[in-house]
């Protein structure tokens, strides 16, 4: 729950920026995309994250947007 609000929060802004509209039908489509992305292939790209890097919360927001 908490970091699908963050994903949430970061597809919207993004979609908001670069469309006039967005309908939260395809803001959560497209978070459900990030969610499959980040476990795509043994969870890939979730196992790249570097807490040294950045706080999960700024990485997952990258990674969304």
């Amino acid at each position: 729950d908490r970091f699908g609000r963050v994903i949430y929060a970061a597809v919207s802004r993004t979609l908001r920026t670069h469309t006039r509209r967005c309908r939260e039908e395809t803001a959560q489509d497209v978070a459900q995309d990030v969610f499959l992305r980040l476990i795509r292939r043994d969870y890939r790209l979730l196992r790249s994250y570097d807490p040294a890097k950045a706080a999960l919360t700024t990485w997952l927001t990258i990674v969304s947007r």
